[in-house]
Protein backbone atom coordinates (compact mmCIF):
# COMPACT_ATOMS: atom_id res chain seq x y z
CA UNK A 1 0.00 0.00 0.00
CA UNK A 2 2.94 2.20 0.99
CA UNK A 3 4.86 1.57 -2.52
CA UNK A 4 1.18 2.40 -4.61
CA UNK A 5 1.15 5.49 -2.61
CA UNK A 6 4.48 6.65 -3.39
CA UNK A 7 3.90 5.97 -6.94
CA UNK A 8 1.30 8.03 -7.50
CA UNK A 9 2.65 11.02 -5.48
CA UNK A 10 5.64 10.98 -7.87
CA UNK A 11 3.69 10.61 -10.80
CA UNK A 12 1.24 13.88 -9.65
CA UNK A 13 4.99 15.62 -9.27
CA UNK A 14 5.77 15.15 -12.53
CA UNK A 15 2.83 16.42 -14.21
CA UNK A 16 2.83 19.78 -12.49
CA UNK A 17 6.94 20.41 -13.27
CA UNK A 18 5.72 19.68 -16.86
CA UNK A 19 2.33 21.39 -17.26
CA UNK A 20 3.02 24.90 -14.99
CA UNK A 21 5.31 26.65 -17.24
CA UNK A 22 2.72 25.82 -20.38
CA UNK A 23 0.02 27.17 -18.57
CA UNK A 24 1.83 30.58 -17.29
CA UNK A 25 2.58 31.15 -20.90
CA UNK A 26 -0.90 30.61 -22.11
CA UNK A 27 -1.78 33.27 -19.24
CA UNK A 28 0.23 35.98 -19.92
CA UNK A 29 -0.28 36.03 -23.98
CA UNK A 30 -3.94 36.64 -23.38
CA UNK A 31 -3.35 39.43 -20.82
CA UNK A 32 -1.15 40.86 -23.37
CA UNK A 33 -3.65 40.97 -25.94
CA UNK A 34 -6.12 42.36 -23.49
CA UNK A 35 -3.99 45.26 -23.12
CA UNK A 36 -3.24 45.91 -26.99
CA UNK A 37 -6.77 46.17 -27.67
CA UNK A 38 -7.29 48.19 -24.56
CA UNK A 39 -4.37 50.70 -26.35
CA UNK A 40 -6.22 50.88 -29.69
CA UNK A 41 -9.98 51.57 -28.49
CA UNK A 42 -8.32 55.01 -26.72
CA UNK A 43 -6.67 55.95 -29.72
CA UNK A 44 -9.89 55.67 -31.95
CA UNK A 45 -11.86 57.40 -29.21
CA UNK A 46 -9.00 60.44 -29.72
CA UNK A 47 -9.05 60.76 -32.84
CA UNK A 48 -13.01 60.81 -33.15
CA UNK A 49 -12.85 63.40 -30.07
CA UNK A 50 -10.25 65.79 -32.29
CA UNK A 51 -12.16 65.74 -34.73
CA UNK A 52 -15.64 67.03 -33.60
CA UNK A 53 -13.50 69.66 -31.56
CA UNK A 54 -12.23 71.33 -34.63
CA UNK A 55 -16.08 71.26 -35.80
CA UNK A 56 -17.88 72.15 -32.48
CA UNK A 57 -16.34 72.92 -28.95
CA UNK A 58 -17.25 70.12 -26.73
CA UNK A 59 -18.25 71.42 -23.72
CA UNK A 60 -16.38 70.50 -20.52
CA UNK A 61 -17.91 68.29 -18.14
CA UNK A 62 -18.03 70.31 -14.58
CA UNK A 63 -16.54 68.29 -11.86
CA UNK A 64 -17.76 67.93 -8.54
CA UNK A 65 -16.03 70.27 -5.98
CA UNK A 66 -13.83 68.18 -4.40
CA UNK A 67 -15.00 67.97 -0.54
CA UNK A 68 -12.61 68.52 2.31
CA UNK A 69 -11.98 65.21 4.36
CA UNK A 70 -14.66 64.65 7.12
CA UNK A 71 -13.16 65.52 10.69
CA UNK A 72 -13.01 63.28 12.89
CA UNK A 73 -14.72 64.55 16.11
CA UNK A 74 -15.13 62.79 19.12
CA UNK A 75 -18.21 62.20 21.53
CA UNK A 76 -17.04 64.11 24.20
CA UNK A 77 -16.32 66.93 21.64
CA UNK A 78 -19.66 67.07 20.30
CA UNK A 79 -21.19 66.97 24.03
CA UNK A 80 -19.45 69.68 24.52
CA UNK A 81 -20.39 72.35 21.79
CA UNK A 82 -23.91 71.03 22.26
CA UNK A 83 -23.88 72.11 26.15
CA UNK A 84 -22.22 75.29 24.52
CA UNK A 85 -24.52 76.13 22.09
CA UNK A 86 -27.76 75.22 25.03
CA UNK A 87 -25.80 77.93 27.30
CA UNK A 88 -26.05 80.51 24.80
CA UNK A 89 -29.26 80.35 23.82
CA UNK A 90 -30.04 80.35 27.84
CA UNK A 91 -28.27 83.44 28.48
CA UNK A 92 -30.20 85.29 25.03
CA UNK A 93 -33.38 83.98 26.61
CA UNK A 94 -32.25 85.27 30.34
CA UNK A 95 -31.39 88.29 28.95
CA UNK A 96 -34.70 89.15 26.77
CA UNK A 97 -36.34 88.36 30.13
CA UNK A 98 -34.50 90.61 31.82
CA UNK A 99 -35.04 93.89 29.25
CA UNK A 100 -38.57 92.79 29.89
CA UNK A 101 -38.81 92.98 33.42
CA UNK A 102 -36.87 95.88 33.57
CA UNK A 103 -38.56 98.09 31.46
CA UNK A 104 -41.99 97.22 33.75
CA UNK A 105 -40.43 97.95 36.40
CA UNK A 106 -39.45 101.49 35.41
CA UNK A 107 -42.75 102.06 33.70
CA UNK A 108 -44.58 101.12 37.36
CA UNK A 109 -42.42 103.31 39.28
CA UNK A 110 -42.78 106.33 36.88
CA UNK A 111 -46.27 105.53 37.44
CA UNK A 112 -46.20 105.63 41.53
CA UNK A 113 -44.08 108.95 41.35
CA UNK A 114 -47.18 110.84 40.10
CA UNK A 115 -49.96 108.71 41.96
CA UNK A 116 -49.56 110.17 45.86
CA UNK A 117 -51.91 107.23 46.72
CA UNK A 118 -49.21 104.60 45.64
CA UNK A 119 -45.90 106.81 46.07
CA UNK A 120 -45.13 104.07 49.36
CA UNK A 121 -44.54 101.43 46.42
CA UNK A 122 -41.83 103.31 45.14
CA UNK A 123 -38.71 103.10 47.41
CA UNK A 124 -39.59 98.83 47.74
CA UNK A 125 -39.92 98.90 43.12
CA UNK A 126 -36.52 101.05 43.17
CA UNK A 127 -34.78 98.94 45.90
CA UNK A 128 -36.32 95.24 45.78
CA UNK A 129 -36.68 95.14 42.20
CA UNK A 130 -34.52 97.67 40.20
CA UNK A 131 -31.57 97.76 42.06
CA UNK A 132 -30.99 93.76 41.75
CA UNK A 133 -32.09 93.47 38.24
CA UNK A 134 -29.14 96.10 37.43
CA UNK A 135 -26.95 93.69 39.22
CA UNK A 136 -28.09 90.92 37.20
CA UNK A 137 -27.60 92.75 33.69
CA UNK A 138 -24.54 93.60 34.85
CA UNK A 139 -23.49 90.01 35.72
CA UNK A 140 -25.19 88.28 32.01
CA UNK A 141 -22.96 91.16 30.23
CA UNK A 142 -20.34 88.38 29.94
CA UNK A 143 -19.89 84.58 29.68
CA UNK A 144 -21.64 82.06 32.23
CA UNK A 145 -20.92 78.79 33.19
CA UNK A 146 -24.24 76.45 33.58
CA UNK A 147 -24.43 76.41 37.37
CA UNK A 148 -24.60 80.59 37.45
CA UNK A 149 -27.18 80.62 34.20
CA UNK A 150 -29.49 78.45 36.56
CA UNK A 151 -28.36 81.09 39.63
CA UNK A 152 -29.86 83.63 37.56
CA UNK A 153 -32.67 81.94 36.16
CA UNK A 154 -34.14 81.57 39.93
CA UNK A 155 -32.98 84.95 40.77
CA UNK A 156 -35.23 86.61 37.42
CA UNK A 157 -38.44 83.85 38.30
CA UNK A 158 -38.59 85.33 41.88
CA UNK A 159 -38.75 89.24 40.50
CA UNK A 160 -41.17 87.97 38.03
CA UNK A 161 -43.08 87.03 41.22
CA UNK A 162 -42.34 90.45 43.26
CA UNK A 163 -43.19 92.26 40.31
CA UNK A 164 -46.63 90.63 40.24
CA UNK A 165 -47.41 91.33 43.55
CA UNK A 166 -46.34 94.68 43.75
CA UNK A 167 -48.08 95.11 40.44
CA UNK A 168 -51.22 93.90 42.11
CA UNK A 169 -51.17 95.88 45.01
CA UNK A 170 -50.94 98.85 43.16
CA UNK A 171 -53.95 98.23 40.85
CA UNK A 172 -55.96 97.54 43.69
CA UNK A 173 -54.73 100.85 45.31
CA UNK A 174 -56.26 102.27 42.27
CA UNK A 175 -59.31 100.63 41.93
CA UNK A 176 -62.88 100.02 43.95
CA UNK A 177 -61.00 98.37 47.02
CA UNK A 178 -59.20 101.68 47.48
CA UNK A 179 -61.50 102.86 50.12
CA UNK A 180 -61.17 99.27 52.09
CA UNK A 181 -56.98 99.11 52.03
CA UNK A 182 -57.10 102.64 53.34
CA UNK A 183 -59.33 101.52 56.40
CA UNK A 184 -56.99 98.24 56.41
CA UNK A 185 -54.29 100.34 56.62
CA UNK A 186 -55.29 102.62 59.77
CA UNK A 187 -56.10 99.62 61.90
CA UNK A 188 -52.86 97.70 60.99
CA UNK A 189 -51.20 101.27 61.93
CA UNK A 190 -53.15 101.15 64.53
CA UNK A 191 -52.01 98.07 65.84
CA UNK A 192 -48.05 98.73 65.21
CA UNK A 193 -48.16 101.62 67.24
CA UNK A 194 -47.90 100.77 70.45
CA UNK A 195 -44.70 98.39 69.61
CA UNK A 196 -43.39 101.13 67.49
CA UNK A 197 -43.46 103.75 70.13
CA UNK A 198 -41.86 101.06 72.73
CA UNK A 199 -39.08 100.24 70.58
CA UNK A 200 -38.12 104.17 70.13
CA UNK A 201 -38.62 104.61 73.98
CA UNK A 202 -36.27 101.38 74.57
CA UNK A 203 -33.75 102.04 71.44
CA UNK A 204 -34.52 98.90 70.17
CA UNK A 205 -34.48 97.62 66.33
CA UNK A 206 -37.50 97.42 64.63
CA UNK A 207 -37.25 97.01 60.34
CA UNK A 208 -38.31 100.40 59.06
CA UNK A 209 -41.22 99.27 57.10
CA UNK A 210 -44.64 100.13 55.73
CA UNK A 211 -47.81 99.16 56.13
CA UNK A 212 -49.74 98.35 53.62
CA UNK A 213 -52.52 96.24 53.14
CA UNK A 214 -53.85 93.97 49.99
CA UNK A 215 -55.73 91.27 48.75
CA UNK A 216 -53.41 89.28 47.68
CA UNK A 217 -50.88 86.91 50.64
CA UNK A 218 -47.80 88.07 50.94
CA UNK A 219 -46.91 84.17 51.57
CA UNK A 220 -47.10 83.69 48.30
CA UNK A 221 -43.86 85.28 47.50
CA UNK A 222 -40.65 83.99 47.53
CA UNK A 223 -38.87 86.36 49.41
CA UNK A 224 -40.17 88.86 51.75
CA UNK A 225 -40.27 92.78 50.52
CA UNK A 226 -38.58 94.33 53.93
CA UNK A 227 -39.44 98.18 52.57
CA UNK A 228 -43.42 96.93 53.21
CA UNK A 229 -45.41 95.53 56.10
CA UNK A 230 -47.68 93.59 53.78
CA UNK A 231 -51.29 92.76 55.39
CA UNK A 232 -53.36 90.51 53.92
CA UNK A 233 -57.05 92.04 54.09
CA UNK A 234 -59.89 89.29 54.85
CA UNK A 235 -62.60 88.64 52.53
CA UNK A 236 -65.24 90.05 53.40
CA UNK A 237 -63.66 93.12 55.11
CA UNK A 238 -65.46 95.74 53.10
CA UNK A 239 -69.15 94.49 53.89
CA UNK A 240 -69.05 93.10 57.24
CA UNK A 241 -67.13 94.48 60.07
CA UNK A 242 -66.18 91.59 62.34
CA UNK A 243 -63.75 90.67 60.10
CA UNK A 244 -61.93 93.54 60.76
CA UNK A 245 -59.97 92.28 63.75
CA UNK A 246 -58.29 89.70 61.75
CA UNK A 247 -56.16 92.82 60.79
CA UNK A 248 -54.51 92.17 64.03
CA UNK A 249 -53.39 88.60 63.58
CA UNK A 250 -51.91 89.82 60.30
CA UNK A 251 -50.03 92.22 62.29
CA UNK A 252 -48.61 89.78 64.51
CA UNK A 253 -47.49 87.87 61.88
CA UNK A 254 -45.67 90.64 60.07
CA UNK A 255 -43.62 91.41 63.30
CA UNK A 256 -43.16 87.93 63.51
CA UNK A 257 -41.37 87.48 60.61
CA UNK A 258 -39.51 90.93 60.01
CA UNK A 259 -37.59 90.63 62.98
CA UNK A 260 -34.37 89.18 62.07
CA UNK A 261 -33.63 86.04 64.23
CA UNK A 262 -37.17 85.88 65.96
CA UNK A 263 -38.47 82.93 64.54
CA UNK A 264 -35.65 80.86 64.84
CA UNK A 265 -34.60 81.58 68.17
CA UNK A 266 -38.27 80.85 69.19
CA UNK A 267 -38.14 77.31 68.11
CA UNK A 268 -34.33 77.11 69.58
CA UNK A 269 -35.43 78.41 72.77
CA UNK A 270 -38.84 76.51 73.42
CA UNK A 271 -37.39 73.48 71.54
CA UNK A 272 -40.12 73.34 69.13
CA UNK A 273 -39.10 71.56 65.91
CA UNK A 274 -40.14 74.10 62.52
CA UNK A 275 -42.02 70.91 60.87
CA UNK A 276 -43.25 67.58 61.84
CA UNK A 277 -44.30 64.60 60.11
CA UNK A 278 -48.02 63.05 60.65
CA UNK A 279 -47.22 59.55 62.57
CA UNK A 280 -47.84 56.27 60.96
CA UNK A 281 -48.54 54.22 63.61
CA UNK A 282 -49.89 54.74 67.48
CA UNK A 283 -46.05 54.45 68.93
CA UNK A 284 -44.91 57.68 67.78
CA UNK A 285 -48.38 59.36 69.38
CA UNK A 286 -47.00 60.00 72.82
CA UNK A 287 -46.43 63.52 75.38
CA UNK A 288 -43.43 64.64 72.88
CA UNK A 289 -45.01 64.38 69.60
CA UNK A 290 -48.07 66.34 71.43
CA UNK A 291 -45.92 69.15 72.17
CA UNK A 292 -44.13 69.05 68.90
CA UNK A 293 -46.83 69.84 67.57
CA UNK A 294 -46.92 72.91 68.52
CA UNK A 295 -44.01 73.77 66.37
CA UNK A 296 -45.43 74.21 62.94
CA UNK A 297 -48.16 76.08 64.49
CA UNK A 298 -45.86 78.75 66.77
CA UNK A 299 -46.49 81.71 64.16
CA UNK A 300 -50.15 80.98 64.42
CA UNK A 301 -50.37 80.60 68.04
CA UNK A 302 -47.74 83.81 68.58
CA UNK A 303 -50.12 86.11 66.37
CA UNK A 304 -53.68 84.73 67.48
CA UNK A 305 -52.25 85.57 71.20
CA UNK A 306 -51.10 89.11 70.50
CA UNK A 307 -54.32 89.61 68.20
CA UNK A 308 -55.99 88.88 71.40
CA UNK A 309 -53.77 91.04 73.79
CA UNK A 310 -54.34 93.86 71.57
CA UNK A 311 -58.26 93.67 70.74
CA UNK A 312 -59.90 91.97 73.55
CA UNK A 313 -63.08 90.23 72.47
CA UNK A 314 -64.17 91.69 69.27
CA UNK A 315 -60.82 89.31 68.19
CA UNK A 316 -62.49 86.35 69.54
CA UNK A 317 -65.42 87.42 68.30
CA UNK A 318 -63.95 87.84 64.78
CA UNK A 319 -62.37 84.68 65.19
CA UNK A 320 -65.20 82.43 65.77
CA UNK A 321 -66.95 84.34 63.25
CA UNK A 322 -64.64 83.61 60.84
CA UNK A 323 -63.76 79.65 61.75
CA UNK A 324 -66.77 78.13 62.66
CA UNK A 325 -68.46 75.16 60.55
CA UNK A 326 -72.22 73.95 61.71
CA UNK A 327 -72.27 71.87 58.74
CA UNK A 328 -69.14 69.73 59.90
CA UNK A 329 -68.31 70.47 63.41
CA UNK A 330 -65.76 67.76 64.15
CA UNK A 331 -63.48 69.07 61.27
CA UNK A 332 -63.06 72.25 63.11
CA UNK A 333 -60.94 69.64 65.94
CA UNK A 334 -59.14 67.81 63.46
CA UNK A 335 -54.96 67.87 63.29
CA UNK A 336 -54.68 68.77 59.28
CA UNK A 337 -51.60 67.13 57.64
CA UNK A 338 -50.17 68.15 53.57
CA UNK A 339 -47.48 66.04 52.16
CA UNK A 340 -46.88 64.05 55.48
CA UNK A 341 -46.02 67.11 57.31
CA UNK A 342 -48.40 68.38 60.28
CA UNK A 343 -50.19 71.48 58.72
CA UNK A 344 -49.10 74.81 59.99
CA UNK A 345 -52.72 75.99 61.45
CA UNK A 346 -53.95 74.55 64.73
CA UNK A 347 -57.58 73.20 64.76
CA UNK A 348 -59.96 75.63 64.89
CA UNK A 349 -60.98 74.73 68.43
CA UNK A 350 -57.48 74.82 69.52
CA UNK A 351 -57.15 78.49 68.24
CA UNK A 352 -60.81 79.59 69.87
CA UNK A 353 -59.78 77.89 73.17
CA UNK A 354 -56.43 79.87 72.96
CA UNK A 355 -58.45 83.36 72.34
CA UNK A 356 -60.77 82.35 75.64
CA UNK A 357 -57.73 81.77 77.54
CA UNK A 358 -55.74 84.92 76.66
CA UNK A 359 -59.21 86.81 77.43
CA UNK A 360 -59.10 85.08 81.20
CA UNK A 361 -55.43 85.75 81.21
CA UNK A 362 -56.01 89.70 80.60
CA UNK A 363 -59.13 90.54 82.87
CA UNK A 364 -61.77 89.51 80.86
CA UNK A 365 -62.98 86.48 82.36
CA UNK A 366 -66.65 86.77 81.42
CA UNK A 367 -65.96 87.24 77.79
CA UNK A 368 -63.73 84.51 77.42
CA UNK A 369 -65.91 82.03 79.16
CA UNK A 370 -68.90 83.18 76.76
CA UNK A 371 -66.66 82.66 73.77
CA UNK A 372 -66.17 79.16 74.76
CA UNK A 373 -69.65 78.54 75.50
CA UNK A 374 -70.99 80.24 72.29
CA UNK A 375 -68.39 78.32 70.30
CA UNK A 376 -69.18 74.67 71.85
CA UNK A 377 -72.95 75.44 71.63
CA UNK A 378 -72.28 76.33 67.67
CA UNK A 379 -70.25 72.69 67.11
CA UNK A 380 -72.22 70.57 69.70
CA UNK A 381 -71.46 66.52 71.00
CA UNK A 382 -67.24 67.75 69.90
CA UNK A 383 -65.12 66.95 72.95
CA UNK A 384 -62.08 65.28 71.05
CA UNK A 385 -59.15 66.52 69.04
CA UNK A 386 -58.52 64.56 65.95
CA UNK A 387 -54.98 63.31 64.85
CA UNK A 388 -54.03 61.63 61.90
CA UNK A 389 -52.80 58.29 61.74
CA UNK A 390 -51.61 56.37 58.77
CA UNK A 391 -54.45 57.45 56.72
CA UNK A 392 -57.13 57.28 59.67
CA UNK A 393 -58.29 59.56 62.36
CA UNK A 394 -57.97 58.98 66.44
CA UNK A 395 -59.78 60.90 68.99
CA UNK A 396 -58.02 62.00 71.74
CA UNK A 397 -59.77 64.18 74.60
CA UNK A 398 -59.97 67.99 74.45
CA UNK A 399 -56.96 67.94 77.56
CA UNK A 400 -54.29 65.93 75.46
CA UNK A 401 -53.70 69.58 73.21
CA UNK A 402 -54.55 72.24 75.71
CA UNK A 403 -52.46 71.17 78.83
CA UNK A 404 -49.78 72.37 76.43
CA UNK A 405 -51.97 75.29 75.22
CA UNK A 406 -52.64 76.75 78.26
CA UNK A 407 -48.40 76.46 79.59
CA UNK A 408 -47.71 78.57 76.25
CA UNK A 409 -50.52 81.25 76.63
CA UNK A 410 -49.19 81.96 80.41
CA UNK A 411 -45.04 81.83 78.69
CA UNK A 412 -46.22 84.55 75.95
CA UNK A 413 -47.90 86.79 78.63
CA UNK A 414 -46.43 86.13 81.99
CA UNK A 415 -42.60 85.64 80.83
CA UNK A 416 -40.22 88.35 79.94
CA UNK A 417 -39.49 88.78 75.99
CA UNK A 418 -35.83 88.96 75.59
CA UNK A 419 -36.72 90.78 71.95
CA UNK A 420 -38.67 93.70 74.66
CA UNK A 421 -35.80 94.25 76.70
CA UNK A 422 -37.01 91.69 79.22
CA UNK A 423 -40.63 93.35 79.21
CA UNK A 424 -43.79 91.19 79.28
CA UNK A 425 -46.65 91.74 76.47
CA UNK A 426 -48.84 93.09 79.62
CA UNK A 427 -46.66 95.79 80.14
CA UNK A 428 -46.10 97.60 77.13
CA UNK A 429 -48.09 100.94 77.35
CA UNK A 430 -51.17 101.26 75.19
CA UNK A 431 -50.70 97.60 73.94
CA UNK A 432 -53.07 95.37 75.70
CA UNK A 433 -57.27 95.59 76.29
CA UNK A 434 -57.86 96.16 79.63
CA UNK A 435 -60.37 98.01 81.88
CA UNK A 436 -59.94 101.36 80.59
CA UNK A 437 -59.96 100.63 76.65
CA UNK A 438 -63.34 98.30 77.17
CA UNK A 439 -64.86 101.44 78.90
CA UNK A 440 -63.90 103.76 75.65
CA UNK A 441 -65.32 100.64 73.81
CA UNK A 442 -68.41 100.67 76.19
CA UNK A 443 -68.48 104.72 75.05
CA UNK A 444 -68.78 104.09 71.45
CA UNK A 445 -71.07 101.46 71.05
CA UNK A 446 -74.21 103.11 71.20
CA UNK A 447 -72.94 105.87 69.33
CA UNK A 448 -71.94 104.16 66.33
CA UNK A 449 -75.78 102.08 66.71
CA UNK A 450 -77.12 105.70 65.83
CA UNK A 451 -74.69 106.17 62.83
CA UNK A 452 -72.64 109.11 63.96
CA UNK A 453 -68.62 109.31 63.09
CA UNK A 454 -66.22 108.69 66.54
CA UNK A 455 -62.88 110.21 67.68
CA UNK A 456 -60.74 107.82 68.88
CA UNK A 457 -58.09 105.38 68.78
CA UNK A 458 -58.94 103.23 65.60
CA UNK A 459 -58.34 99.86 67.27
CA UNK A 460 -61.34 100.37 70.00
CA UNK A 461 -63.18 101.88 66.96
CA UNK A 462 -63.23 98.20 65.72
CA UNK A 463 -63.54 96.69 68.71
CA UNK A 464 -66.70 99.05 69.43
CA UNK A 465 -67.93 98.35 65.99
CA UNK A 466 -67.81 94.62 65.86
CA UNK A 467 -69.06 94.38 69.68
CA UNK A 468 -72.12 96.61 68.67
CA UNK A 469 -73.00 94.47 65.62
CA UNK A 470 -73.08 91.68 67.34
CA UNK A 471 -75.38 93.31 70.08
CA UNK A 472 -77.33 94.89 67.28
CA UNK A 473 -77.08 92.68 64.29
CA UNK A 474 -80.60 94.85 62.51
CA UNK A 475 -77.85 98.03 62.38
CA UNK A 476 -75.08 96.14 60.95
CA UNK A 477 -75.23 98.50 57.89
CA UNK A 478 -75.57 101.43 59.67
CA UNK A 479 -72.65 100.63 62.09
CA UNK A 480 -70.54 99.42 59.24
CA UNK A 481 -70.56 102.92 58.08
CA UNK A 482 -70.25 104.94 60.98
CA UNK A 483 -66.92 102.93 61.60
CA UNK A 484 -65.45 103.39 57.95
CA UNK A 485 -66.20 107.59 58.25
CA UNK A 486 -64.55 107.55 61.95
CA UNK A 487 -61.84 105.45 60.54
CA UNK A 488 -61.22 107.83 57.46
CA UNK A 489 -61.55 110.82 60.13
CA UNK A 490 -58.55 110.04 62.29
CA UNK A 491 -55.21 110.74 61.32
CA UNK A 492 -52.87 108.02 62.66
CA UNK A 493 -49.02 108.71 63.03
CA UNK A 494 -47.10 106.78 60.60
CA UNK A 495 -45.91 102.88 62.03
CA UNK A 496 -42.50 103.14 61.05
CA UNK A 497 -39.50 102.02 63.71
CA UNK A 498 -36.30 104.11 62.86
CA UNK A 499 -33.13 101.48 63.10
CA UNK A 500 -31.77 102.17 65.97
CA UNK A 501 -27.93 101.52 66.99
CA UNK A 502 -28.56 98.82 69.79
CA UNK A 503 -29.22 95.58 69.13
CA UNK A 504 -31.40 93.52 70.66
CA UNK A 505 -30.39 92.09 74.12
CA UNK A 506 -29.68 88.39 74.36
CA UNK A 507 -32.50 85.99 74.62
CA UNK A 508 -32.73 84.76 77.67
CA UNK A 509 -35.19 82.80 79.32
CA UNK A 510 -38.44 82.80 77.06
CA UNK A 511 -39.10 79.07 77.34
CA UNK A 512 -38.07 78.33 80.99
CA UNK A 513 -41.61 78.14 82.18
CA UNK A 514 -42.61 76.33 78.96
CA UNK A 515 -40.27 73.67 79.11
CA UNK A 516 -40.50 73.45 82.96
CA UNK A 517 -44.89 72.87 82.34
CA UNK A 518 -44.45 70.21 80.11
CA UNK A 519 -42.25 68.25 82.00
CA UNK A 520 -44.34 68.37 84.81
CA UNK A 521 -47.08 65.20 85.58
CA UNK A 522 -49.38 67.39 86.93
CA UNK A 523 -49.66 70.21 84.39
CA UNK A 524 -49.57 67.74 81.19
CA UNK A 525 -52.46 65.34 82.94
CA UNK A 526 -49.93 62.36 82.74
CA UNK A 527 -52.80 60.32 84.13
CA UNK A 528 -54.08 60.07 80.59
CA UNK A 529 -52.02 57.80 79.06
CA UNK A 530 -52.12 58.06 75.28
CA UNK A 531 -51.64 54.68 74.69
CA UNK A 532 -55.05 53.42 76.23
CA UNK A 533 -56.79 56.72 75.07
CA UNK A 534 -55.76 55.77 71.39
CA UNK A 535 -56.87 51.68 72.04
CA UNK A 536 -60.32 51.98 74.60
CA UNK A 537 -61.08 55.76 73.45
CA UNK A 538 -61.51 55.47 69.79
CA UNK A 539 -64.10 57.62 68.17
CA UNK A 540 -66.29 55.68 65.63
CA UNK A 541 -66.13 56.81 61.39
CA UNK A 542 -69.19 58.83 62.28
CA UNK A 543 -67.56 61.17 64.50
CA UNK A 544 -64.37 61.45 62.12
CA UNK A 545 -63.62 64.97 60.51
CA UNK A 546 -64.23 64.47 56.66
CA UNK A 547 -61.14 64.48 54.73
Amino acid sequence: MGELLEEWLGTIAVLIYLLYPLLKRWLDRRKQKAEARRKQAEARAGAEGGAEQSAEPRPQRTEKPTRPPKRKVSRRVRKEERRQAAEREVLAQLRAQLERLSEKTRALLQHTDRAPQIKHFARPLREELLGPLNDTARSLGGTLDAARLVEHAEQLRELEAVFGYLQAAVQQRLGRLAASLVESDRIAEACYLPLVEFARARGLRLPDRVVVSTKTRGSQLPMPISGLALIHVPGGFERDVRSWPLIAHEVAHDLYESIDGFESDLHRRLGLPYHLPAPSVEMELDGRFVRDLFGPWLAEVFSDVLATVMLGPAYGEALRNDLRDRNAPHRTAAVLARDGLIDTHPPARLRLYIASQVLRRVGRKEEGDRLWQQWSADHPEVSFFYLPLGGQWVGVPDETLTAVADSIVVTFLDEPWPELDGFRLMSIPGLAYSNAEDAEVERLMPLLVEGLSVEADARWVVAAAVLATIESPSGRAQILGAARRSLFSIEMPTAVAEPRAHAMPPGLGLGKELRQSIGNPARLREAIILGALLTKRRRSGRNRPGP
